[in-house]
Parts: structure tokens; C-alpha cells; sequence
């Protein structure tokens, strides 16, 4: 008997091409964009698969067999070779020096996630609101004369680690808030230099509001950092490393 794997979803979701369905396996982030002609079908066909009245492929046959080939390809079923993520991949110039895993339970759609979104987003609007009302940092001037060759070393290799680090934990926060599962933390070095990112679980078999939120944790991060950096800026801290600090987060600020 045909059988999905079990994390296998699917959702219709706003894209920047128009409303598409996509389906694919949480736990491996494999997924597939499924044809607007063959939402009907394709649906139908997961019916008969749940329902057990497909015995295999071979039975199928028009477009189930045509969507379920294509299923198979990306290792839906439980038959189906081990899939092949396609979402937040290592590429071939990131080598990975450490990496910590977290336990994922399999959680439905959650239909609870409209209050925790809009309280995100107003506070991601404050903290905008508040860095704006104080953007006379953007005025400032790096005095790299005044700085210390420590100081110019910590701002050149630490700073962008640490801004780093807020990016994600801005990932990282908007995705535990919304019920997206994070299924790992990596830290490498990406050519000859140290990032940090996480890895969700099937982000894109969400709501379009989900994708969006977590999305946006990136530019939260940095938001917060600026915030921060306006606080020491305020508290007459100023040194070449509040400065470097202000402007990482404030060029990283339109990278989700």
C-alpha cells in the first residue's frame, strides 16, 4: 500500500507569483509547488492515498499518476528514496565546524498563531519607531584614528559575528513565537570567514503570515541591535566599536 511519509503537508500559500499550493515533508524541508490545474486532482489523489486504495504507482494512472511520479522524485512516500532537502541548504562554500540539533515534535497546524503574529509585528513597529525618532547616529563618523589596534581587530572579526548572531536569534525567536519547528543551529566558517544561521522545518509548508513573520525575524534582529547601540549612544558610550556596530546593523537592516 502507498503510504506518505509522516510530516508529509500541504498548504495554499501567497507567493510572489500569485496563490500556489505547495506540498512537501516537514522534517527533511523538501518540497513542491503543485500546479494550479492540478489542485483538484492532486488533492484527490491524497485522499486515495490516506484512504488506502492505492496499492502503488503502477494503479495510478492521467495526472495522480503524473503528480504521484513527481512525489515520488521528491521522496514523499514512505517507499520513496530518502528525500533531498531544498530549503536552507548548506551550500558547497560553507563549512560547517559546529552544529546543534534541536528536538522537533510534530505539531498540526497550529490555528493559534494570529495574536502571538500581530503582537510581533506591533513590537517589531516600536522598535523601528524608536530607532527611527533616533536616527542622528546615522550623523556619526567612524574616528578609526582614535581606536586601538584591539579595538580595530574586535570591530573587523567580532562585531559582524555578533551581528550575525542577532539575525538568527531574530529567526529564531519570530519562528518559536509562530510555531515554526527549528531544527538546527549551525556555526562555520562561510569561504575563510565565521556565520552562524539556524535551519527551520519545512518553512514553506506554513501560512504565508508564518513565512513572513519568521522572515522577518532577520530584520528584528538587527532593529534591536540598533536599539541597543542607541542606548550606549544616549549613555555617552562612543567608541569605533558602537560605530561599527550601528553601521553593520543599519546596512543588514533590509537583508529578512
Amino acid at each position: 500500500m502507498l503510504e506518505l511519509r509522516k510530516s508529509f503537508a500541504y498548504v495554499e500559500n501567497m507567493t510572489f507569483t500569485g496563490r500556489k499550493m505547495i506540498a512537501g515533508v516537514r522534517d527533511c524541508s523538501t518540497y513542491m509547488y503543485v500546479d494550479t490545474k492540478m489542485k483538484d486532482n492532486f488533492k484527490e489523489l491524497i485522499k486515495l492515498i490516506k484512504t488506502g486504495m492505492v496499492d502503488s504507482i503502477d494503479v495510478l494512472d492521467g495526472n495522480h499518476r503524473l503528480l504521484a511520479e513527481q512525489m515520488d522524485a521528491k521522496g514523499f512516500f514512505k517507499t520513496s528514496e530518502e528525500p533531498i532537502g531544498s530549503f536552507n541548504e548548506l551550500n558547497s562554500y560553507t563549512r560547517i565546524l559546529y552544529k546543534k540539533e534541536f528536538n522537533v515534535n510534530p505539531i498540526g497546524e497550529c490555528k493559534a498563531y494570529y495574536a502571538p503574529a500581530v503582537l510581533y509585528l506591533a513590537t517589531l513597529s516600536m522598535m523601528g519607531l524608536f530607532v527611527l525618532m533616533n536616527r542622528s547616529y546615522l550623523d556619526r563618523r567612524m574616528e578609526f584614528s582614535i581606536g586601538t589596534l584591539a579595538t580595530l581587530v574586535l570591530g573587523v572579526l567580532v562585531t559582524p559575528i555578533l551581528i550575525s548572531f542577532f539575525h538568527e536569534i531574530g529567526h529564531y525567536t519570530a519562528a518559536k513565537l509562530l510555531g515554526v519547528p527549528v531544527a538546527a543551529l549551525y556555526v562555520g566558517l562561510f569561504m575563510i570567514y565565521p556565520t552562524i544561521y539556524i535551519a527551520y522545518n519545512g518553512l514553506n509548508l506554513n501560512s504565508t503570515l508564518r513565512k513572513v513573520c519568521t522572515l522577518l525575524g532577520g530584520i528584528a534582529g538587527h532593529v534591536a541591535g540598533l536599539g541597543i547601540g542607541v542606548v550606549l549612544i544616549n549613555c555617552h558610550i562612543d567608541n569605533v566599536l558602537v560605530d561599527i556596530w550601528m553601521l553593520g546593523n543599519t546596512s543588514m537592516i533590509l537583508i529578512p
